[in-house]
């Protein structure tokens, strides 16, 4: 009998041994976690890339001259918030993203419906056509924040912060768009290095 009752606690301690050893492994992985997030809220964050290794060089644009209807139409059909605007030689001239449509919306008294998915006026004599009769280039914004493919991360993640910005499109030498970054794409390499 005492042969059963020592083996169940030596089996249960086993367990609770075998258990609890997770549970430290598990909390050490979350405390790496939680300075990685502290360090990049802080702006104390070492990261060991450049901007090549996770720009998205797929990017999509749109032209000065298009309407304002057709960059609603890209950034939903996208799921993207954000598009460089790029002049003939693919040089970028400006950005515009969903913040640029809904303050030119804000001004008509058009709200988005659901994520650009629609649009509603509150009052039913505003035109809908201003959205195609306005071009990109009367609504992006014009300072545009560019890098060089050999950025740091530390260096993008750090002009994202300051300049309280979603997406960098990347240039090369003459000022060509070659790749995007964005704040996901530095969410997602923070996340990768676990």
């Amino acid at each position: 009998m005492w042969g059963t009752l020592s083996e169940k606690i030596s089996s249960r301690a086993g367990i609770v041994i075998k258990t609890f050893n997770y549970i430290i492994t598990e909390c050490l992985k979350f405390e790496r976690i939680k300075v990685r997030l502290c360090t990049l809220r802080e702006g104390n964050l070492e990261m060991d890339i450049t901007v090549s290794d996770i720009m998205c060089t797929e990017v999509i644009s749109i032209a000065p001259d298009a309407s304002i209807e057709e960059a609603v139409k890209t950034l939903a059909k996208n799921h993207i918030s954000g598009l460089p605007v790029v002049d003939e030689e693919s040089k970028v001239v400006g950005i515009i993203s969903e913040r640029n449509v809904i303050d030119f919306s804000s001004k008509l008294n058009v709200v988005a419906l659901v994520g650009f998915s629609g649009w509603v006026s509150p009052q039913a004599d505003v035109s809908f056509e201003a959205f195609s009769r306005t071009r990109v280039e009367d609504v992006m914004s014009k300072k545009v924040v560019t890098a060089k493919s050999s950025a740091s991360g530390e260096e993008i993640a750090r002009l994202m912060k300051k300049r309280k910005i979603n997406r960098i499109p990347v240039v090369d030498d003459n000022g060509k768009l070659i790749g995007i970054v964005t704040r996901g794409d530095l969410v997602n390499y923070l996340a990768s290095k676990n």
